[in-house]
């Protein structure tokens, strides 16, 4: 194994991190760590670049010191290719693992206590898909993320996933300083694609899953539960569309979250529930406890739940 403990940039130039491959390279690389490095722990740019990981682990890293931004865990983008299998990122900043334009996929990884921004308190994000972006995900935990968990963007980025936990997610730096705190733990949207087959979404403050924006979720035997409302929020919502969002629960459990468990909001949204049971849904801080709710012209279809 290998540590990579500790790199810094030159004074007054972008540079500084952990792993760099790009320009057609690859690197396989296992029973290692990567700690405490500026900018990024490992980066992967460009097409036919790729990056296999094994039982590593890539924590602390630091924003870059001359613009207070950076100390992503992992960035791949530009065509690249990621693989982890039994990995953690932990402490990371900004974005636990970013893909822009790239792929990724992870077995077994541990992603969690990812901080904000250094330079302006936004972001804290577990993992970023952006700009077409595919991913896999087995046996994937995120926790503890301090902005969102996962967010699948634009545009029609993917992820595939399965038996993955996101909880304890937030609420962010700006969220609080705001009032708000009401940032998903997972949010889909701007043609965004998330099919998720079996796992859990719980106690994260704000909303456990959004789907907004032209994108789609499909949940199949996923545990959505005990979201919780953030400091001075009406947080705590379960599965929500949004602004032209289209999403869909088959064999799932909305249990025990706060003001609303299932909701549509908005023209051209839509829910549909499949063999799924809503319980136990909480009151929050305006008293209101709904199983689920539809609003400005958002639709919900229920079958056999």
């Amino acid at each position: 194994g290998v540590i990579l403990n500790g790199t810094r940039g030159m004074a007054g130039l972008l540079s500084g991190g952990g792993v760099y491959v790009a320009t057609g390279a690859s690197l396989t690389i296992a029973a290692s760590r990567m700690s405490d490095n500026e900018g990024n722990g490992i980066s992967a740019a460009g097409g036919g670049v790729t990056v296999v990981g094994r039982a590593l682990i890539i924590d602390a890293t630091q924003a870059q010191s001359t613009t207070g931004e950076g100390g992503l865990g992992v960035s791949v983008g530009q065509g690249a290719h990621v693989a982890l299998t039994s990995a953690r990122l932990s402490s990371n900043r900004e974005v636990g693992i970013a893909v822009f334009s790239a792929t990724a996929s992870l077995q077994q990884v541990l992603v969690d206590d990812t901080q904000p921004r250094q330079s302006d308190g936004a972001h804290g994000t577990g993992v970023f898909l952006n700009l077409g972006a595919s991913a896999e995900f087995d046996r994937v935990r995120v926790h503890g993320s301090r902005g969102n968990g996962v967010v699948i963007g634009d545009p029609a980025s993917t992820l595939s996933a399965r038996d993955v936990v996101v909880d304890a997610t937030g609420p962010g730096v700006l969220a609080q300083s705001a009032g708000g705190g009401t940032s998903p733990a997972v949010g889909v949207s701007c043609r965004g694609s998330l099919r998720w087959l079996a796992g859990r979404v719980t106690a994260n403050a704000g909303f456990g899953v959004n789907v907004s924006q032209s994108g789609t979720a499909r949940l199949v035997g996923v545990l959505i539960d005990s979201q919780v409302a953030a400091p001075q929020s009406l947080g705590g919502l379960g599965f929500t569309a949004a602004f032209g969002g289209h999403a869909a629960a088959a064999g799932c459990r909305l249990s025990a979250n706060r003001v609303v468990a299932t909701a549509a909001t908005e023209a051209n949204s839509r829910l549909d529930l499949h063999g799924s049971v809503v319980d136990h849904t909480l009151p929050g801080l305006e008293g209101a406890g709904y199983a689920v709710a539809a609003t400005k012209g958002g639709e919900i279809r229920v079958h056999d739940s």
